[in-house]
């Protein structure tokens, strides 16, 4: 009996032994073997001009090779791509985006939109310094890697193209009949302006010029026009009789109007103190009664700064309604765009607008200018 309990204890600690060497043998993550993401695209120390006539084609690809860790079968890594100045050293870093993948692609449109939206003036060379980190998990940092960063030298064109002003005046305005301080309007496209401005009650008008001081060039409607909508009727000089001027609506208050130059119209729209956001990329979905109030910063902008995922957004003006509604229009991507209106319930959705990348952003909308801008925080 003896011999058998000594049999029993030594295969026992020859059973611990084994198991304490298997232990022992157990791979584990060694953050001093961590190989940094490394750029291979861009060039460092490259100059590029961006041309707006380029703007549909692709930048150089942002592309990276992958982390090397000295396990296998861990989680999928998770790249973060961040832009600064030069100067800055990543102090506040710039996000650009979030992905598995070893490659992010801006078209020219898209980096020049990035560049302006984050306050890089236009025509000028921007220094800019661009960098990947790796995270194998998004809440443990010990095993996150940063590359090398590399310098580029991105010039952005203006995206704005420069249209003069009209400017609307009349006795249903704030300046009245003043045609030196009438009110100028917001060029939206293709002869099309906008203007939100106060508008007085029926028995009032107004009309648009198109140089301050002077009476023509000129236009005002005809015997149909209303307080709603009606014709555009241009008077080329002074030599031409005065056309007739646009009817305020029947009650006073702020008001969007839209002149169309081009196709010779105008629609006169109630201005709503309100502007919500909601949609798939945003914390309220698709309730549009959950929809979130944006900041009134006045003369039809809105503000404000939200976590936003990669989805896609809208802005409706009264909450539990579906018009008034903002939206896009076909091929708007990147960081900012065009709004397109839907004005009541009876017209055709626009286009969701698209959020580039998960983060936070300034959302800046202007409803006279028709245009939002996306800017990440």
């Amino acid at each position: 009996m003896k011999k058998i309990t000594i049999l029993y204890l030594g295969l026992f600690s020859l059973l611990l032994m084994y198991s304490c060497e298997k232990e022992e043998k157990e791979p584990i993550l060694n953050t001093e073997q961590i190989a940094a993401p490394v750029f291979t695209s861009p060039s460092s120390g490259t100059a590029h001009v961006l041309l707006e006539a380029n703007a549909s084609e692709m930048f150089d690809a942002f592309q990276w090779k992958a982390t090397g860790y000295n396990l296998n079968n861990l989680a999928n890594t998770v790249y973060t791509v961040e832009m600064d100045e030069a100067s800055n050293n990543f102090e506040s870093p710039i996000f650009l985006e979030n992905t598995q993948e070893l490659e992010i692609n801006y078209t020219v449109a898209q980096m020049n939109t990035l560049l302006l939206t984050n306050n890089f003036p236009a025509d000028e060379a921007a220094n800019l310094n661009f960098r990947v980190k790796s995270n194998i998990t998004s809440n443990n940092t010990s095993e996150s890697a940063v590359s090398e960063t590399i310098t580029l030298s991105i010039t952005p064109y203006s995206s704005e193209i420069k249209i003069k002003s009209i400017y609307m005046l009349g006795d249903g305005t704030d300046p009245g009949w003043s045609n030196t301080d009438a009110l100028p309007a917001s060029h939206i496209a293709d002869g099309k302006f906008g203007i939100i401005a106060n508008l007085g009650g029926e028995g009032l008008f107004f009309k648009f010029i198109s140089v301050l001081g002077q009476w023509a060039p000129q236009w005002g409607t005809d015997d149909a026009g209303t307080g709603e909508n009606g014709n555009l009727v241009y008077r080329p000089t002074e030599d031409v009789a005065d056309p007739v001027a646009m009817p305020c609506p029947t009650d006073a208050g702020l008001y969007r109007i839209v002149v169309d130059t081009a196709n010779l119209s105008y629609e006169v729209y109630a201005a709503s103190p309100t502007l919500y956001l909601l949609g798939d990329g945003s914390a309220a979905g698709w309730d549009n009664t959950a929809a979130i109030e944006m900041t009134n910063d006045g003369a039809g902008k809105f503000s404000l700064t939200a976590d936003l995922t990669a989805n896609s957004i809208k802005f409706i003006e009264v909450l539990g309604q579906w018009a008034p509604q903002w939206g896009t229009v076909d091929g708007t991507s990147g960081y900012g765009g065009s709004l397109a209106f839907r004005p009541t319930e009876a017209d055709p959705d626009p286009v969701n607008i698209p959020v580039p990348a998960d983060g936070t952003y300034l959302i800046e909308v202007d409803l006279a200018a028709q245009t939002y801008n996306l800017t990440p925080q």
